[in-house]
Formats: C-alpha cells, sequence, structure tokens
C-alpha cells in the first residue's frame, strides 16, 4: 500500500542496469532477455512515472537528461489544466514552483527523510499561496501501482494446474 509510481521506476531502471548479458555467452539468449525487457518497458505509462520520480521528494529528478524538466513541465501543466481548472496564470506559477522544488528553495527545502515522511505527509507539510505543484504532486502520489493482472492469470493457471483438475477425467470436464 506504500509503494509509489517513482518506487516502481526506479526499480525498473536498476534492473536495467543490471542485466548484463555478454554478447559472447549467448547472442540468442542475450537478445531474448532485452527484447522481454524492452516489451515490459513499453507497457510502462513513461508519463506518469516519470512524474512520479519528479514529484517523490527524495529524487526530485535527479540524473535527468537535459530537456526532460521541461517535457515533466509541459505533462505537469497539462494535468493543471484538465484535472485541477487552473488557467494561464497559474500554469506559469506552477512551473516557478516546480524549478524552486527542484533547486530546493524555500518552501521546498526540506530533506525527504525516508521512515520518517510519507510522501503524501512531505508534500502536505509544504504551504504557500497558489500552491499548484503541491495539488499535480499528491495527484501524481495517490496513484497506487497494482498487479491485478498478474494475479489474474495466476489464479487461472492455479486452476488449470491444480490437484481437482490433474484428476479429472475428459468426460468431467
Amino acid at each position: 500500500k506504500t509503494i509509489t509510481l517513482s518506487d516502481c521506476f526506479i526499480q525498473l531502471m536498476k534492473l536495467g542496469m543490471t542485466i548484463k548479458i555478454p554478447n559472447m555467452v549467448n547472442s540468442e539468449f542475450r537478445l531474448f532477455c532485452l527484447e522481454k525487457f524492452n516489451l515490459r518497458w513499453s507497457q510502462f505509462d513513461f508519463k506518469l512515472y516519470m512524474l512520479g520520480y519528479f514529484f517523490h521528494p527524495l529524487y526530485r529528478g535527479k540524473g535527468l537528461k537535459l530537456g526532460i524538466f521541461r517535457q515533466i513541465c509541459h505533462w505537469s501543466i497539462e494535468l493543471l489544466v484538465n484535472n485541477v481548472n487552473g488557467g494561464e496564470k497559474s500554469a506559469n506559477q506552477l512551473v516557478g514552483q516546480m524549478a524552486d522544488y527542484k533547486d530546493y528553495k524555500k518552501p521546498y527545502e526540506f530533506k525527504y527523510v525516508t521512515g520518517t515522511f510519507s510522501v503524501d505527509s512531505w508534500w502536505k507539510m509544504v504551504e504557500q499561496h497558489d500552491n499548484w505543484i503541491k495539488e499535480i504532486a499528491l495527484i501524481i502520489n495517490s496513484i497506487t501501482p497494482h498487479n491485478v493482472g498478474c494475479e489474474r492469470i495466476f489464479s487461472v493457471l492455479g486452476w488449470m494446474c491444480s490437484k481437482r483438475r490433474s484428476n479429472l477425467l475428459v468426460d468431467q470436464m
């Protein structure tokens, strides 16, 4: 219940960096692994996970390539306009707040301490007038990743591979 999108994104990046299969070992196996990893990577809604990563106070978008912060600003403005009913002035304020947040300027200067704060409680602690960034961050951090699809498949496999299923005769099915 406490896992956020940023946690999943970080673990997926770690997995991608950990999988190191030398070219000489088995090129067919290596290509298979890369294909499967790339398939899973493409299934992620990259925009939401990148926003989750940026708005997590522990990471604040550390290590982003040039130009990604600008893209994150555009995605955040899109969320602001569609979900928070902000106008043009609020979009400009949001970008300013995001720049201050990224640079640890007031009121975002407090460090995030794992175990002391939840991400939501850290954001609720930040107070300022027209706090658009807080509203966007709380929307993003309220999205909980889940594995319903995987669990459904395991449930079906469990039924198919159970002792009951193995003991049925063809005419009893």
